[in-house]
């Protein structure tokens, strides 16, 4: 195996590991504007390291986090289907909370700034609110319970 190709499957390995945990944090650094990226950073890192192209890794990394992101929509999705069938949910709840992820699907897919980051927060914490006053319990949406310390901590926001 050529040197590039096993820096690519090292970088792949590295980004599938940790790719939950870095997504977000990338995803909210690439919204805010942070020059300071983690991703980029692993990027330039292992383009160094291996004497790589930067847009050859940038590919892979770029493959990994649509697939991804892809994986957490089918699941997001199924977990909705499943708790309208078994439910947990009515049908006009399950559109509300599938019309505010197509809201916030859009302002991912489009310009990365604060502006949008602060829309896609907003939105978000609207529809927890609006489940909590509709008693429904967040994990119908296919997420990890909030906790303390958590992937989606109450405090992800400081």
């Amino acid at each position: 195996m050529n040197k590039t190709k096993q820096a690519l499957l090292i970088g792949a390995g590295v980004m599938t590991i940790s790719a939950a945990g870095m997504g977000i944090t990338a995803t909210t650094s690439a919204l805010s504007g942070d020059t300071n990226n983690p991703e980029q950073s692993l990027i330039d890192k292992l383009v160094s390291k291996f004497n790589l192209n930067e847009s050859e890794v940038q590919a892979v990394f770029d493959d990994v986090h649509a697939t991804h992101e892809k994986e957490m929509k089918s699941d997001r999705e199924a977990a909705l289907k499943s708790a309208l069938s078994d439910g947990k949910i009515s049908q006009s709840q399950y559109n509300h909370i599938t019309d505010v992820w197509s809201q916030m699907d859009k302002l991912h897919e489009g310009k990365k700034n604060q502006a949008n980051h602060k829309k896609m927060h907003n939105l978000m914490e609207k529809l927890r609110k609006w489940m909590d006053a509709q008693n429904i319990d967040k994990s119908v949406m296919g997420m990890p319970p909030r906790g303390p310390g958590g992937p989606h901590s109450d405090n992800d926001d400081q």
